[in-house]
Formats: C-alpha cells, structure tokens, sequence
C-alpha cells in the first residue's frame, strides 16, 4: 500500500528528476519544431501544423491505451517501472530523427521555389508521432507513480511540488544553454539572409544530441531512484478486466462518471486550447513581435526557473492555509491577465507598460513577464495534479479499483485532444489569418502581419477564462479527502491490499 505520510527526500528528488527527460523533448519540440520546419527547412505553415496536430491527436489516442496497460501490468518491476526503463533510448532516437531529414528531402529541385513539400510533411509528422508514442510510454505510468508514493493530502502536494521543481526548473536550464548555442547570427543558405542561429537549421545538430542525452539520463533516474517504492505501491486487481480497447473506452466512461473528475477534465479542456496556441505560436511571438534573438532569449530561461522554482516551493503553503482549488483558480486568474498583457499594450497603441523593441527596458520587463507567469503557472500545476490525485481516491472508494493510469492518461487524452485542435487552428490562422511568410527576417516583416499575428495570441487566450469556470465546479476538499482515505483504509482491512490502494 501506499505510504500514509512522508516519502522518503531521495524518492522525492528522484520521481521529480524524471522531469527533466520529458522536458528535454518538450522544450526542442515545443519551442523549435514550428521554426526549425517552417522558416529553417521552408515547410509551409498548414503542413507543419498539421504535422504537429497529428502527432498530439495520436498521443492523445495513445494515452488511454497506455494507462490501462500499466494499471493491469504484472510483473516483479510493478506496474509502472517496467514502462520507465523502456522508454527513454527509442523516444531518444526519434527525437533526433525528428530533426535529421535527409538532404533529399530538404534540397530545392531545379525550377521550384521550396523543397518537396509532402515528403518533408511526412518524415515531420511520422517521426513526430513516433517520439510522443514512446514519450507517453514514460508520462503516464510516471504521473501515476506519484499520485501512489503517497495517500496524505499534504504530502501527495509536496510530491508534485517535486515534480515541478525538476520539470519546469530543468526546462528553463535547457532553454537557456539551447538559446546559449544559438546565440548570435548565422548566414542562411538558401537564401543568403542574416538571420538568428535558430531560423537556420543548419544549427541544431548540438542541441538535439544535448536533449537526446538528458531523455535517457532524466527518465533513468527516475525508474532507478523510485525503483525501493515498488513493495508499497498498488498492484492490479484480481477481478479486473483483460486489456482489450473496449475495456479502455469503458473505463474511462466510468471515470467520467465522477463529477469532480470530469469538471477537472473541462477545465483542462478549454485551457490547453490555449497552451497549444502558446507553444505554436509563442516562438513566432518573440521573433518577429519582440524582435528577440538567442542573446536575449538564453535569459527567458533563467527568469521563469525563478518563477517556477517560486512558485513549487509556495504551493504546499498555500494549499495548507487555502485548500487546493482556490490555489489552483488563483494562480489561474493570475496567469490570465499577465498573459497577453504586453501584447495587447502594443496592440491597442497604449504603450503604457511595455518598453519599445530593441531597448534595454524591454529585454527587462520581458524577464520579470516570464518570471511572474511562469510562477503562476507552476503553483496551478501542483495544485491540480495533486487534486488529481484526490479524485483518484474518490474514484477508488465508488469503484473498488485503483485505476490510477487510465484516470491520469484520460486526463491527458483530454488535454492532448484540445492542444491538437489549437494547433491546427494555430497553423491555419498563421497560412490563411496572419498570412506569416516563409523564411522571414525580424525586423522586416510587415506591420499588418505583425497586428494579426498579435491578436491571434491575444483572443488564444480566451480558453483560461472557460477553465477557471470549470474549475469552481470542483468539490473535493481537505474533509472529504480525510473522509474518503478513512473508508478506503477500513476496506483495506477487509481486503486483500491489491484490491486498493
């Protein structure tokens, strides 16, 4: 069973260092991809988007499927370790492939303008498909993992407090030593232009080993420090169902069922319509609207470990002295209105806090942007995954069974589904909206394309707003949870202990 109070530092320390193998991957393909295929390798905007949606629709599809695989999986490793040691060296492999086209796929043919589109379109997306296939391999046995080191409520928070520590502080590391690489400017060969290091893809083979390295190394480390916690963790039910994809789609149906689970899933819902469009849209953001180069991208990095290794720290007090959801809808509010704030500044003519491009001031109020949303966005992050946890419990306590990875991979169905749909959108309004030209050079791009590129981040935005409705429907508290642990401990006692947690 899972422990009652304190995990252990170094489990802690090591469940949440596997963050940094997810992160790796998430920051290149999240913050690189779009440039890398559309203005380094001149992959037009709808292909790549529509590469990037399939790729996230499949690993939506995909997480269900692994989720109750791992709860069924039986073997002297558990349920969830097998998974972790598997993982990391192929998701290394079609990372790096991801990235490595050959030159028959990237050369110009005599008389056309841009290399051959769907084959370039081709290796993106089934690369890419692949990479998240084997990322969600390590996800979502790992976010179940945590949710069963522990059965406190406090103690389940300071768990994922870890968790965002390693993930968002390792992300903001990684962002600074890939813009350190690119730092500077490099001469594009096929067009001859001047151009930051990473509008040119000639200089990403560093980077892609460097985050290749730290997959292996991040994910390895967690299967390996958390490996002791195996003996206290939940094993398979006797009387659940074989794996087959009918049993996926039923369970989760029967997951739905549980209202603060599927107000949980609302709320995700409307808000990865936005982070979708934050990651598909962001790099394009700081390029062209601010004019940043990887000089002054290296420090946005730093600025929001600030923010995130604040914000993780903060969290647990927070939700001592609040609770959960009001932590949660407080951080989210917050991050709502920093969010498109200097955009919007700019766009309306106001100029009242954001400094002009090229400036000292902007570079500065930019970093204090990104710490302070980066913050927020850290302190709601624990404080959901953690009620996650907690309604796991309840779904336990109405079922019978801890079916703590199809909970956790319906969750991310969910939130994949809609970030797949805000990349695609994201990927239509930059073709057919913004109308953002292949192989542009900051500083040369038209003011009309910039206006649309700026509302299309701003009105993005909208799916905080719907989120934070969902999320005051949530209505588990610290009593309920005391409650629930209380009747699933005296089950226990009756039972064998695989049958709960």
């Amino acid at each position: 069973m899972a422990r009652p109070g304190k995990v252990p530092f170094w489990v802690k320390f090591s469940f949440g260092f596997g963050q940094v193998g997810e992160w790796a991957f998430m920051v290149v393909v999240g913050s690189f991809a779009l440039l890398y295929y559309n203005q380094g390798l001149r992959l037009e905007n709808n292909l790549v988007a529509w590469a990037m949606g399939l790729a996230i629709f499949f690993d939506a599809v995909s997480d269900p499927a692994v989720g109750a695989l791992s709860d069924r999986w039986k073997s002297k490793w558990g349920r969830r370790h097998p998974f972790l040691f598997v993982a990391p060296v192929p998701l290394a492999l079609c990372l790096y492939l991801l990235f490595s086209p050959p030159e028959s796929l990237t050369a110009i043919r005599e008389g056309a303008e841009l290399p051959p589109q769907i084959p370039l379109f081709l290796w993106m997306a089934v690369w890419h498909i692949l990479a998240r296939f084997f990322l969600t391999l390590y996800v979502v046995p790992h976010l179940a993992l945590g949710a069963e080191l522990s059965s406190d409520y406090n103690e389940r928070a300071s768990v994922f407090s870890f968790n965002a520590m390693f993930g968002h502080g390792f992300q903001s590391i990684f962002v600074f030593a890939a813009y350190r690489i690119f730092a500077g400017k490099s001469t594009r060969a096929y067009d001859g232009e001047t151009v930051f290091k990473y509008l040119d893809a000639a200089n990403y083979p560093p980077v892609i080993l460097l985050a290749c390295g730290f997959v292996i190394l991040g994910i390895w480390i967690c299967a390996i420090g958390t490996r002791k916690e195996i003996p206290h963790l939940a094993q398979p039910s006797k009387d659940v169902s074989r794996f087959s994809p009918v049993a996926v789609v039923k369970e989760m149906y029967e997951a739905c069922q549980t209202r603060n689970y599927r107000m949980l899933l609302m709320a995700l819902f409307f808000l990865m319509i936005t982070i979708g469009m934050v990651i598909y849209v962001g790099p394009l953001i700081n390029t062209f609207f601010f004019e940043m180069g990887g000089t002054q991208l290296q420090w946005f990095g730093l600025a929001a470990m600030v923010g995130y290794v604040t914000g993780a720290l903060a969290v647990p007090f927070w939700i001592k002295r609040f609770g959960k959801r009001r932590v949660c809808i407080g951080n989210m509010a917050a991050y709502f209105i920093l969010l498109p704030a200097p955009v919007l500044d700019r766009l309306t003519g106001l100029n009242l806090i954001t400094p002009a491009n090229g400036t000292p001031q902007l570079l500065w109020f930019l970093l204090v942007h990104t710490a302070l949303m980066a913050h927020c966005g850290s302190g709601f992050n624990v404080a959901v995954m953690s009620m996650l946890a907690d309604v796991i419990d309840e779904h336990a306590l109405k079922t019978g069974h801890v079916q703590t990875g199809i909970l956790y991979s319906a969750r991310t169905f969910f939130a994949k589904a809609s970030q797949s749909a805000a990349s695609w959108m994201g990927g239509l309004a930059l073709m057919y909206l913004v109308r953002m030209p292949i192989g542009a050079v900051p500083g040369q791009v038209g003011q009309d394309v910039l206006m649309r590129l700026g509302w299309t981040w701003v009105f993005g935005s909208a799916g905080i707003l719907i989120g934070i409705f969902f999320y005051f429907q949530y209505r588990l508290s610290k009593e309920d949870h005391a409650r629930i642990r209380a009747e699933l401990e005296s089950r226990q006692g009756a039972s064998p202990a695989h049958d709960v947690e």
